[in-house]
Parts: C-alpha cells; structure tokens; sequence
C-alpha cells in the first residue's frame, strides 16, 4: 500500500471555503477512483492555513494513474486558487498500520 500526502497552506480566511469543496465536490468524486482506498484532509492546529491532503492506494500504479488522470485534473483545477507559498506532494511506502479501536 502507498500513502500520498499532500502539504501546502491556504490563503488566509479560505480555509472554510476549501474545506466546504473538498467535502462537497472532492470527496464524493473521489468514490470509485480505482485503487484508493482512503481520502483524509487534515488542518493544522499550530497554523489553521495549513493542511494536509492523505490517501491510501493499492498499489504505485494506481496512484501514479490517478494523477496522470482528468479526475485528479480537475481536483487541482478547483482548489489551485486556495494555495498560497510553498506546495509539496510525497509517496510514502505503508510499512505499519493498525486499527487501535479494537
């Protein structure tokens, strides 16, 4: 499994409008992308302009599929108004992972 995580901070006092596209436009668009199995968007709490954008895929070439494709796309072209300064993506190996609810 891969992780994508996605850092990068938004223009101040956009927050609540990004947050209100990411879970009414991004999110259900996101059902049905071939191999992800999870979409969490984070908000720093030191700093309420940063954020964080985690996924969970099957595999590398799902991932890297997605983000050649229109979907992913059109997920940039709807929020890339938000960003601001410094944006970075990384792909991360899952080497651990547990449900602790248990």
């Amino acid at each position: 499994m891969l992780a994508r995580v996605a850092w990068g901070k938004v223009k101040p006092g956009a927050w609540e409008e990004y947050e209100r596209i990411y879970r009414e436009e991004i999110l259900p668009a996101s059902h049905g992308v071939k191999g992800l199995r999870f979409r969490e968007l984070l908000r720093g709490t030191d700093d309420p302009n940063e954020g964080i954008s985690l996924t969970l895929w099957d595999s590398r070439e799902a991932l890297e599929e997605y983000e050649r494709g229109e979907t992913y796309r059109h997920f940039v072209e709807r929020v890339k108004q938000f960003y601001v300064g410094e944006y970075w993506i990384k792909h991360f190996d899952v080497r651990l992972g547990e449900d602790v609810r248990r």
